[in-house]
């Protein structure tokens, strides 16, 4: 289960002592307390399966940097983080104008209002949102020969699923067998679009980025050789033939 990655690596589980309660928000000289410190050290590749979710809110990459230092592991668990680029292309999905944000893109970024200025960081907040994102997780997800393989039964509307697979260039991806798009998020991970109301089946495939086009390079190059070789060999056979008749 998604939340797996996180149980163990929650700290706090009795009352902190001093004057830090018992939710240790925002209390960055409380060491013991520290959420932060706990959650660098979590990596998603220790998890027996893979974390794959759909996450209900977005945010963009400049948004992200507005969360104080302490906080950003805790914030990439409320919201997926895209690019402008990738938040305008899913318009649909992450409500996207530019005159929505036109204040965050304009001369005055500060006064945009973004959804990370009401999240709530603390050991309750991040536990409840780890189970809260288990309860949307994939199915089923394993790996394959050359990529791997997921079911997703996407209850709501059209959505980004989100994979902590990080994200390369020699991937390619498949909903219910129809190619999709593979956007970069969280600064170096993937999600995939899946249609709304639907048990979805998802299938990523990862080739060496580069490798078709060296194979058909090489192809080309040994069917070059083998042209020059055979007219190299019958423009011989030809120049002795005429020796021989000369002969």
């Amino acid at each position: 289960e998604f939340c797996d990655l996180y149980e163990d690596d929650i700290p706090c589980e009795e009352p902190c002592d001093g004057d830090c309660g018992d939710d240790c928000d925002d209390h960055d000289d409380c060491d013991d307390c520290s959420l932060e410190k706990h959650a660098e050290g979590v990596v998603v590749e220790e998890s027996k399966e893979e974390p794959v979710v759909v996450v209900e809110k977005v945010y963009t990459e400049e948004e992200f940097e507005r969360v104080k230092d302490s906080n950003k592991t805790e914030a990439t668990l409320y919201s997926l983080i895209l690019s402008r680029e990738v938040m305008s292309k899913y318009s649909d999905i992450t409500g996207y104008t530019d005159e929505k944000y036109k204040l965050l893109y304009g001369d005055d970024p500060d006064s945009f209002d973004s959804v990370v200025d009401d999240y709530k960081y603390g050991k309750l907040q991040y536990k409840a949102q780890c189970q809260k994102l288990a309860a949307s997780s994939c199915s089923s997800f394993e790996y394959t020969n050359n990529g791997f393989k997921a079911e997703f039964n996407n209850k709501g509307d059209d959505n980004l699923l989100f994979f902590s697979v990080p994200y390369s260039t020699g991937f390619t991806a498949y909903v219910n067998e129809s190619p999709v798009d593979i956007e970069k998020v969280d600064f170096g991970f993937m999600a995939v679009k899946v249609p709304a109301n639907t048990d979805c089946n998802i299938e990523f495939y990862y080739e060496t980025p580069g490798f078709s086009t060296g194979l058909l390079i090489s192809i080309a190059s040994g069917c070059a050789f083998a042209i020059y070789v055979g007219v190299t060999v019958l423009v011989h056979i030809y120049k002795k033939r005429k020796i021989s008749k000369r002969s």
